[in-house]
């Protein structure tokens, strides 16, 4: 399904890269149910709920500049972690979740709001690669190919020599 994300991106650049490292939350429940092995129960249960933490290095290559817009190679290899059922504190309860390594690239169009380029709004354009684990036969496979298309924000901090 479509999950709105929230997540930041810290890096440090020389010349035209950029190496970062970001965090990325996806939420909101599925359009319709999946199954999972619940290992509390020892059993498959249905769930809509969705909430996925994407944990990497994100590199970025800025090729093209045009007056105030830039566009930019990126690539990224991260940790992806759907959280299927939660566990309370001090419960005794396991936490459900699958989790997969994320490997994907894009392209990023960037508009700088002044000729120093340093904030900026940009469009962040991706494919992702992912194969979560499964602990159980007849649970739902979450693995495949899924697009993000990001909207975010920033400032370059720039220190002279």
């Amino acid at each position: 399904g479509n999950h709105p994300s929230l997540g930041f991106l810290v890096g440090i650049g020389l010349g035209d890269w950029t190496f970062n490292m970001a965090m990325d939350f996806r939420f909101l429940n599925t359009p319709a149910d999946y199954l999972y092995y619940d290992l509390n129960t020892r059993s498959l249960q249905p769930t809509r709920s969705f909430f996925a933490l994407l944990l990497g290095f994100d590199i970025r290559w800025e090729f093209l500049k045009l007056g105030q817009f830039a566009l930019l190679a990126a690539g990224a290899l991260g940790y992806d972690l759907i959280s299927h059922r939660a566990a309370p504190r001090y419960s005794g309860l396991q936490p459900t979740f699958s989790d997969s390594f994320n490997l994907n690239g894009g392209l990023v169009l960037r508009y700088y709001f002044a000729p120093e380029r340093t904030g900026f709004v940009e469009l962040d354009a991706r494919a992702h690669k992912v194969s979560y684990t499964s602990n159980a036969a007849g649970t739902d496979d979450l693995t495949g190919n899924y697009f993000t298309l990001l909207l975010a924000a920033g400032y370059h901090l720039h220190f002279d020599n």
